[in-house]
């Protein structure tokens, strides 16, 4: 439905510019013009111009202008009783072509003034600050947390995230350590990674999970992949949003894991969608034990005492007849690895599989 809105708007938009260029070249040659419509239809609202009906219609596409002596096709209409220095169809040729170029006309320029606002205004771009750590990375082992605003990597400074990953891209195939400088607080950092541990990635950058830092927090909705699992066993399910621990709102993974760094008991709020209609949810209170002494065993998973882990790596469906089907794969089922390396998001997963499909 989005995209249907946005064709619609892009349409519309194209013939509403059209109709103002054939209406303002009209008004320059004093021709009248009773109407000038936004939208089709029956009229629901508007003002007067000078002689014209500046009207908003019923139907949001496009719009018409009405120009005086003339029906839509340009054609003369001898009952119109039109002033004749108003009448379309009484001026010289080189008008009539100019007012009907005019349409065409500021079709043409106005991609050029669309496209030079968007470029002077520029893009959002992720500031190069450190969401996510992912366990046991070079990143981690360079002594980067989360939080840290990476500031140079080697000799250029890294204003916002694709500059650092491109920064690390200008080292891939190289030996030896890439310098990365960070503030943390009021306090500066610096560390490296080995630059053959970096792989590509997209868009001429490296793959964020092999650097092992990325510039933003995996949802506050987790995977529970055991049922002896002490959250399993609290009554946590895959796919529970955690909304609340011990009443404080959390808004991501990490918040989930700063609310459980206290002792004791904690109380979680979830919300769990609804099978009965799955585009609602229920809220749930679970009660979660003390973490457990030396914890639940995990496979390629964050380091969770009670057998949460980020539902990034979950698989929501699965659609009939593709080669995920034929290869085994069912909804529900959680990547590990592939070849071998582990799988720490769907993103991660998709991009491996083109690195592969592409031989590197």
């Amino acid at each position: 439905m989005l995209m249907l809105a946005a064709g619609l708007f892009a349409i519309g938009l194209l013939v509403l510019v059209h109709e103002l260029g054939h209406f303002l070249v009209a008004r320059v040659f004093g021709i009248g013009a009773p109407v000038f419509s936004i939208g089709m239809g029956p009229r629901i609202a508007g003002f007067r111009w000078g002689d014209t009906d500046v009207r908003i219609s019923a139907l949001p596409i496009g719009g018409y202008v009405q120009l005086a002596g003339a029906d839509p096709f340009g054609e003369e209409d001898a009952d119109s009783g039109v002033p004749p220095e108003q009448d379309f169809s009484k001026r010289p040729v080189w008008q009539k072509l100019l007012v009907m170029a005019a349409g065409p006309g500021v079709n043409l320029i106005l991609p050029v003034f669309l496209f030079t606002g968007l470029l002077m205004a520029g893009r959002p771009e992720l500031a190069a600050e450190v969401g996510t750590i992912v366990p046991d990375s070079v990143a981690a082992d360079a002594g980067l947390a989360r939080g840290d605003r990476i500031t140079a990597v080697g000799e250029d400074t890294t204003p916002a995230w694709v500059d650092v990953s491109a920064g690390l891209a200008t080292h891939l195939g190289s030996d030896g350590p890439v310098g990365i400088d960070w503030v943390r607080g009021d306090a500066q950092g610096h560390g490296a990674v080995p630059a053959s541990a970096l792989a590509p990635g997209l868009m001429r950058g490296v793959d964020a999970y092999t650097f092992g830092a990325l510039p933003f927090h995996w949802a506050a909705r987790i995977g529970v992949p055991d049922p002896a699992s002490p959250a399993a066993q609290a009554g946590l399910q895959t796919g529970d949003e955690v909304v609340a621990v011990d009443g404080e709102a959390v808004e991501h993974w990490d918040g989930i894991h700063d609310g459980l760094a206290g002792p004791g008991e904690h109380v979680l709020t979830v919300e769990r969608p609804d099978p009965g209609a799955p585009s609602s949810t229920t809220q749930h209170t679970i009660v979660l034990p003390p973490a457990p002494a030396e914890g639940f065993p995990q496979v390629a998973a964050f380091d969770d005492p009670w057998g949460m882990v980020p539902i990034a790596t979950f698989i929501a469906s699965v659609s009939e007849g593709h080669p995920a089907e034929a290869a085994g794969l069912r909804t529900g089922d959680r990547f590990l690895t592939i070849d071998g390396a582990p799988v720490w998001s769907f993103d991660h997963f998709n991009a491996r599989v083109e690195r592969l499909h592409e031989g590197r």
